[in-house]
């Protein structure tokens, strides 16, 4: 791999995804491991696969109060795990088209973004200052704060890296929660607040999908606003799928005619590859969705699960999670968090990448370039060497996020792998060498900064998985 020039043929995708099974002792343990974490978190669905072994079960509850039991077939919201999806049609776009191009502004597609940008973070004696209220403290106060020029354009590129520079502003209250660890000088939040000041609505972490505003509309706004959190190009985790989801339906409409981000999934990703239960918004989610749980931390205990809106204090706008992809407006067709599915329907992109793009029954979905591109990618000129980046596992000589994902190659007892997680920490693990993977179907959100999901879930699953 480290020396192939070009895109990689089918037929090494193909036989790298008949690799051996796992041993005797791994049904069995990954049951222990599954049985333990739903002791302590309401309900998960796991599906791995390794050769011809496949591991699919359900664990705990749905819905805790009403003992509805998780099912395999569960269907679960995806949130951040859509990103790389989104990359994947931009991708596709491009081959077809020669468009969108990672190095092409993103100004060429959104006039909007053909500004100039301005940086913003905490300073004590700066003359500009802004109310800012933390998703998890709920507590609301006046912060001063500098802007200086960003040096840049921004560029399709840093959307799909996360290096935008519109970052989520829960970033920045967790950095305060964590001690300032993160390094944000409260530029995520800050700048997050003066977008809020243009449109009132706009996106939070407690309403992500549930705002009266096309993702047009939605770029549009942070437009107006100008203002970033980082330099475009240094990692600044939050809405670049968002902004490349806009990008795609641009470049769709001019050569295909328009559709809605949603309606372009479906043509290109979820039909040709059999995921039925994948969607943006449907009212029929109601009753089928589990109930979204969060995480508080009592002052000298273990964090426990209460439903995800009375983890965090009263928020305005409404906390709307549990049910925007049912109810509400379902205008806001997020690249970034949209998506709704079961882990199974998942796995089929997943099949899809192992098998060097072929569908279910061996036609091509994906241009084998593109899943070379996806798996192997490594923008240049990108930062991940930030508070920010390390506290994610990023670094610029190490694992790092493109095209929607995190790539990370093989070390001292770590085998090459492509990775990501959603909000409510869902998550998943590609290993293309191996042609295998690891799915979590899980709906617990964790504002305690504790990392208590992860600990208790995560990594005894991935070591489980990885041992046998």
């Amino acid at each position: 791999l480290k020396f192939f020039r070009g895109p990689l043929p089918r037929c090494y995708f193909r036989a790298m995804a008949c690799g051996r099974g796992w041993n005797a002792a791994f049904e069995a343990d990954m049951d222990a491991v599954l049985e333990r974490a739903t002791s302590k978190l309401p309900g998960v669905v796991v599906l791995a696969k390794r050769g011809d072994h496949v591991y699919h079960k359900a664990f705990g509850f749905a819905d805790v109060k009403a003992k509805k039991p998780m099912e395999v077939d569960t269907p679960f919201r995806m949130y951040s795990m859509t990103k790389v999806m989104t990359s994947t049609i931009a991708l596709v776009l491009r081959s077809r088209y020669g468009e969108p191009s990672p190095d092409d502004e993103v100004s060429k597609f959104i006039p909007s973004f053909g500004r100039d940008w301005h940086i913003v973070e905490e300073a004590t004696h700066a003359d500009e200052a802004v109310e800012v209220r933390s998703l998890i403290t709920g507590r609301t106060e006046q912060v001063s704060f500098s802007r200086r020029k960003a040096v840049g354009p921004m560029l399709v590129k840093h959307l799909m890296s996360e290096c935008s520079g519109i970052g989520y502003e829960v970033s920045s209250d967790l950095d305060v929660l964590l001690g300032n660890a993160l390094g944000t000088k409260r530029s995520f939040a800050i700048s997050n607040a003066l977008r809020q000041q243009i449109c009132p609505t706009l996106y939070t972490s407690g309403c992500i999908l549930g705002h009266d505003l096309t993702v047009a509309e939605f770029c549009d706004a942070i437009a107006t606003a100008g203002v970033l959190s980082t330099e475009p190009g240094t990692i600044s985790y939050g809405l670049g799928a968002t902004v490349l989801g806009r990008i795609v339906e641009v470049v769709y409409e001019k050569h295909c005619g328009y559709k809605p981000l949603r309606n372009i999934f479906k043509e290109l990703l979820f039909e040709p590859l059999g995921m039925s239960t994948a969607c943006f918004f449907d009212k029929g989610l109601a009753g089928r969705l589990p109930t979204l749980y969060g995480l508080t931390r009592p002052q000298h205990a273990d964090p426990y699960v209460v439903n995800a809106e009375d983890s965090i204090p009263p928020h305005e706008p409404p906390y709307s999670n549990q049910s925007d992809h049912f109810c509400g407006p379902m205008k806001y067709d997020s690249g970034d968090t949209g998506s709704v599915m079961t882990v199974a329907d998942y796995s089929k992109f997943l099949e899809c990448l192992l098998g060097g793009g072929s569908g279910p029954n061996g036609e091509t979905v994906l241009p084998v370039e593109v899943v070379d591109e996806l798996l192997r990618c490594r923008f240049n000129g990108l930062n991940f060497n930030t508070a920010h980046g390390t506290n994610n596992g990023m670094s610029n000589d190490g694992a790092c996020f493109s095209t929607g994902w995190v790539t990370q190659e093989p070390g001292p007892g770590t085998p090459k792998q492509n990775y990501w997680s959603g909000y409510a920490n869902t998550h998943f693990r590609l290993y293309v060498d191996d042609g295998s993977y690891i799915i979590l179907g899980v709906q617990c959100m964790d504002h305690s900064g504790t990392g208590f999901v992860n600990k208790a879930l995560r990594e005894p699953c991935i070591q489980t998985f990885l041992q046998n």
